[in-house]
Order: structure tokens, then C-alpha cells, then sequence
């Protein structure tokens, strides 16, 4: 299901990007009121992380096995610092927490021993991750629609507590890996400083290694947010 949400993602959302900053380009050069503003917004996220495929690693690093994932609603929180008009490309910096829990694996496969499952798992997963952003938005009047990009580093921690009710004792695992996100939604201008945002954020990672094991984290994100618009 990930991949093909990428593939989707990809062939439908980048190229409105691409045609959403050039309109918020354009708009901004009729609007005389645009002036470019420092601004803060920290948003609330529910993340629904995608099933994802884990790879197993013997002792040269070369692929013998894998399972696949599947995961847990959790939340998540983020906190942007960035500048540009309102109706403008803009540049942001943003902070990004998300945890969840692993819910079952599935397909599990190890040298010559395979077994469909699946298993109940517990553990949890937590990424933080800092990102560049490029957002661009469309005037419609109090509303505007914004679309945006970033790429950044995440740190993924990992933990399994258990399979199939075997407890693991330690089974923890921490990797710093490069990240990628897409996101879009409505904001509506409260006031001159204020705008409060409803959005969806496609973020995800490179393989993360945690050991033997590597997998990737692909996660849907619905947020609800609130930005201040500084002089």
C-alpha cells in the first residue's frame, strides 16, 4: 500500500505544487497589500502510518529475510518558523514529532524458514525530524490554499516488546536517516496576524537500520493548526 501511495502521490501532488507556485507567484505580484512576515504555527497531526516491508541483514550486510508491518493510529506534533507573504512562495523551518505503535508483522521470512502469520506485536515507533519547506499559496480570499514540499534528517527510534506473546528483552534500535514530505490544506485568516489551518502532510524516510533489521516509516498525516503572523 505505500508504495503505491508514493507512486500516486508523485504522479498527482508534485505537479500541483509546481503549478501552485507559479500561481502564488502571480497573485502576489496584483496583490499590493502582500508584504513578506515572519510567522509561527504549531499544528497537532493524527498519524496513520502505511504497512511498510522490513528487510533482515546476515552478518556482511547482505539481505537474508524480511516481514511486513503494520501499525497503530498515534499522534503527532509540528512547529514551523518560516517567512514570505501570505499569498507568496514561502520558506519555513520546521520541527516534527510522531509516535505510534507496532500492531502486528506478517510474512515472515529467514533464510529458508517463512511464515505467512500474522502475529500480534506490541512495540512503538518515534521519529524527530527537522525539515526545510517551500510552501506556495492560492488567494481565495479569507481562504487560501496552500501546497508545499520539504526534505530534512529524522531520527527513527524503534522497539519491540514482543511477538506473538515472546518478550523480547532488548530489542531497541536508533538511526538518523534522511526524510521527505509533501503537504496541502485550507488556511483561513482569522485576522491580519492570526490563521487557523486544516491540512494533510505525506511524510516519510529512507530505510532506517536498526540493527539487522531496516525499514522506512511512510505516514499519513491529518492536522489541525494555528499560525501567528509577526510584524
Amino acid at each position: 500500500m505505500g508504495v503505491s501511495v508514493v507512486r500516486v502521490l508523485g504522479r498527482v501532488l508534485l505537479p500541483v505544487v509546481v503549478l501552485l507556485f507559479t500561481a502564488g507567484a502571480v497573485l502576489a505580484q496584483d496583490n499590493q497589500d502582500s508584504v513578506p512576515r515572519l510567522y509561527l504555527s504549531a499544528s497537532g497531526a493524527l498519524v496513520m502510518p502505511a504497512d511498510v516491508h522490513a528487510d533482515f541483514h546476515d552478518a556482511s550486510g547482505s539481505p537474508n529475510g524480511g516481514m511486513d508491518g503494520a501499525f497503530d493510529r498515534g499522534p503527532g506534533l509540528v512547529l514551523v518558523m518560516g517567512y514570505g507573504q501570505k499569498w507568496e512562495v514561502r520558506g519555513e523551518l520546521e520541527i516534527g514529532y510522531r509516535t505510534f505503535a507496532i500492531d502486528r508483522i506478517s510474512n515472515f521470512r529467514l533464510g529458508g524458514v517463512a511464515d505467512p502469520g500474522p502475529y500480534r506485536a506490541i512495540g512503538d515507533v518515534t521519529s524527530y525530524s527537522v525539515m526545510g519547506n517551500v510552501v506556495s499559496s492560492l488567494d481565495l480570499g479569507p481562504l487560501n490554499l496552500y501546497v508545499g514540499g520539504g526534505i530534512g534528517m529524522a531520527r527513527v527510534d524503534a522497539g519491540m516488546r514482543s511477538i506473538a506473546r515472546v518478550s523480547f528483552d532488548e530489542a531497541d534500535g536508533r538511526d538518523s536517516v534522511f526524510a521527505w514530505q509533501l503537504f496541502t490544506g485550507l488556511q483561513y485568516h482569522l485576522s491580519q496576524d492570526f490563521s487557523a489551518s486544516l491540512g494533510y502532510r505525506y511524510f516519510a524516510t529512507e530505510d532506517a537500520r536498526f540493527g539487522s533489521t531496516s525499514a522506512p516509516i511512510e505516514a499519513h498525516n491529518v492536522e489541525v493548526g494555528i499560525t501567528h503572523w509577526l510584524d
